[in-house]
């Protein structure tokens, strides 16, 4: 007789946690912090400044550090869409939502894929700005829970995602940037 063995993190149990997160954090929500989470949440906010931070600094030149950054946000951002139209997770109840989205599936999130993304090329690119820009991210993925548009297991996902494609792209991007250095 075969025993079955129950997996300690199933689906459903990940589903019930973010729908009692995504609660707590509605009922603690304030009228000032609302309004930062509104402001802080839009893309055309955050995502040139992370970008314009990683390629200010550091000894690279702006325009790598400018294309490092925009190319690890952007690859992020595609595969975020290819995942949510594959996986298609509907998005929290209407009831939680404080903010407009452009598509009706929430997972992974791409907000906070983009911002990771980034974050992480930052940690080779711009080192010294790497916790200030980890910060940004992290209170852009925290502003998809609070506003409603996302579970919190989304936002993980999304973190988790940017964070391999940043460093993929920022070490790749080095290694080209070395390789045309040596072809002279």
């Amino acid at each position: 007789m075969a025993l079955a063995v129950r997996p300690r993190w199933s689906l459903e149990r990940i589903a019930a946690l973010d729908e009692r997160t995504l609660q707590r954090v509605a009922a603690a929500r304030t009228t000032l912090w609302t309004g930062f989470m509104r402001t802080i949440t839009h893309t055309s906010l955050w995502l040139p400044l992370l970008v314009g931070a990683v390629a200010a600094a550091g000894d690279h030149s702006f325009l790598f550090g400018a294309a490092v950054g925009g190319v690890a946000a952007g690859v992020a951002s595609l595969l975020v869409q290819v995942v949510k139209v594959t996986v298609r997770r509907a998005r929290p109840s209407m009831a939680f939502c404080l903010a407009k989205t452009l598509d009706k599936y929430s997972f992974p999130s791409g907000h906070s894929s983009a911002a990771f993304a980034v974050a992480a090329a930052s940690l080779f690119l711009a080192p010294l700005l790497f916790p200030l820009i980890l910060l940004v991210a992290s209170v852009v993925a925290y502003s998809r829970v609070y506003l409603g548009v996302h579970y919190p297991s989304d936002v993980l996902t999304g973190a988790v995602m940017g964070t391999v494609l940043g460093l993929l792209t920022a070490t790749g991007g080095a290694a080209l940037q070395a390789l045309s250095v040596f072809l002279g």
